[in-house]
């Protein structure tokens, strides 16, 4: 019994983990996943979003807002 009662905790607290790092757009545009930045959020009007991928080998930095090839 303690250890159904341990998965079910387990599972839980992954399910509250993985919803405090859902996305949710502020305004239309463009956003960087700080923890990705070959991904990035394209916010609409509405505040839904798509996930959207740079092409191989670029990444999307904060200041310029598209993808480019990085300079290193």
């Amino acid at each position: 019994m303690k250890f159904v009662l341990a998965i079910c905790l387990l599972a839980l607290f992954s399910v509250a983990t993985v919803a405090q790092a859902v996305f949710q757009c502020q305004a239309e545009g463009l956003y960087q996943d700080s923890a990705e930045p070959t991904t990035y959020y394209q916010c609409a009007a509405d505040l839904t979003y798509r996930v959207l991928s740079c092409p191989v080998d670029a990444v999307m930095p904060k200041d310029l807002m598209l993808c480019a090839e990085p300079f290193w």
